[in-house]
């Protein structure tokens, strides 16, 4: 019987404590972007530059890399590792051109 006690109880607390934060998370994003603030006309500058991009879920990385083409709502970045990357519009959060006398590591 206390086996059964303590399912319940864990399913309850994934239920009101565990599973809403997976829910704000993802309203956070969708509040992004429907508010997107990055648009192509906008993007079309860093065309052929290289540039450091910050997504809506990536705090700790960084995506560094070439802007090739602006495809719709899609960017497309050569990087060095990788080769080609695509990355949706409405997820970028901070996009800034990467100095030229900047070594990396």
């Amino acid at each position: 019987m206390k086996k059964i006690i303590w399912i319940i109880y864990f399913l309850l607390m994934f239920y009101f404590f565990i599973r809403p934060m997976f829910i704000k998370k993802y309203n956070v994003a969708h509040r992004i972007n429907k508010n997107n603030v990055f648009k192509s006309e906008h993007l079309k500058k860093f065309i052929g530059k290289k540039c450091n991009i910050r997504l809506i879920n990536s705090t700790l990385t960084n995506i560094l890399g070439t802007i090739t083409d602006i495809v719709d709502d899609w960017l497309i970045i050569e990087t060095e590792n990788n080769g080609l990357d695509m990355i949706n519009i409405r997820y970028i959060t901070q996009l800034s051109e990467w100095p030229a006398k900047v070594k990396q590591k």
